[in-house]
This record gives C-alpha cells, sequence and structure tokens, in this order.
C-alpha cells in the first residue's frame, strides 16, 4: 500500500454476497433466493471479518475525519 501511495481503502459490508455470483451474460446478480436468515446472520459475522483483515494485514481503521488525515499524513 506504501509503494503505490494508498493511505485509504475503504472496505463495503455487503449482506447479500452470499448468493451474488455472475450470471451466463457476465453480469454480477442475485442467482438465489436466499434462506431465511441467511443474510442477516453473513452480515452479523461481517465485524469478525473486519477484525480480522486489520489484525492480520496491520491496517488500522478510521473511525474520524483526524484518523482519516492521520493516515494520509503517513502514506
Amino acid at each position: 500500500m506504501r509503494a503505490g501511495s494508498l493511505a485509504v481503502a475503504y472496505l463495503a459490508d455487503v449482506p447479500d454476497g452470499p448468493i451474488l455470483a455472475r450470471n451466463t451474460a457476465g453480469v454480477l446478480a442475485s442467482l438465489r433466493t436466499p434462506e431465511p436468515g441467511q443474510l442477516y446472520a453473513h452480515h452479523l459475522d461481517r465485524p469478525a471479518w473486519m477484525d480480522e483483515m486489520v489484525t492480520n494485514h496491520s491496517l488500522h481503521r478510521a473511525l474520524s475525519t483526524a484518523d482519516l488525515q492521520a493516515a494520509h499524513g503517513a502514506a
């Protein structure tokens, strides 16, 4: 990230990720109906996924404007 001067990356919670895939035309689409509660359960797992990303990849969370400014200054 430093070599490319990337100071900030945004990771989004995509709760419908488990049912998304490319269709036969190569377009990202919902390819099936989720089981009841499946997408909510996936959404609830996302904070743990984020914690793992931060821990295993030497990342830092930006929770405020000051955090973003500090990341930009450190790049």
